[in-house]
């Protein structure tokens, strides 16, 4: 790694298990002589304390002295959009950018509130059933399957507009992450 390597970016990031055990991960890309992609996963280390930004900052430190690389080689570090990981770029003074994927799914996850139920994950009904009740009391029974039925296309119509978002959304990130230009372009946005 060391002899191919001049230049390489790096990625963080931070994520808690389902037992709530932190981990942070630190990755490198780079490009040989020969214009060979090289993407390596340095370290996955589980993280103890407070996630401060001197905290992580000294982690990723850590991890640069292990490695053996140094930080005046870094073009730019890809980092979540945490303030703690944030702080902790900015302080060290290296370039950095926001994860895109990230800030998609920052956005996005919102949208979908997902429950276990008997092993299959099921999208919770974005219609409130109290809502539903008071429209329905003074209403005859053809009355209440008509606004069920409208109910149910208009939830189906929602669906379908956010699957085709999502859809868009993870086109426009995967072309911006295959794109020298679209990242340049975005950066200045």
């Amino acid at each position: 790694m060391k002899k191919d390597m001049r230049y390489f970016s790096a990625s963080t990031d931070i994520w808690s298990s389902r037992r709530m055990d932190s981990f942070m991960a630190l990755t490198l890309q780079y490009a040989t002589d020969e214009f060979k992609m090289v993407n390596l996963t340095l370290e996955v280390s589980q993280l103890h304390g407070r996630h401060t930004g001197n905290f992580i900052k000294d982690e990723l430190i850590k991890y640069f002295d292990l490695w053996g690389i140094h930080k005046e080689n870094l073009v730019l570090m890809t980092r979540d959009n945490g303030s703690n990981v944030v702080k902790a770029c900015r302080d060290w003074g290296n370039q950095y950018f926001g994860c895109i994927g990230h800030c998609l799914h920052l956005i996005v996850r919102p949208l979908f509130i997902m429950r276990d139920s008997n092993n299959n994950d099921e999208a919770e009904s974005l219609v409130d059933s109290n809502a539903v009740a008071d429209d329905i009391v003074d209403y005859d029974m053809q009355e209440i399957i008509d606004i069920s039925q409208r109910r149910v296309q208009s939830e189906a119509a929602i669906a379908t507009k956010i699957v085709f978002t999502v859809t868009k959304l993870r086109k426009i990130t995967k072309y911006i992450r295959s794109s020298v230009v679209a990242n340049e372009k975005l950066a200045f946005c």
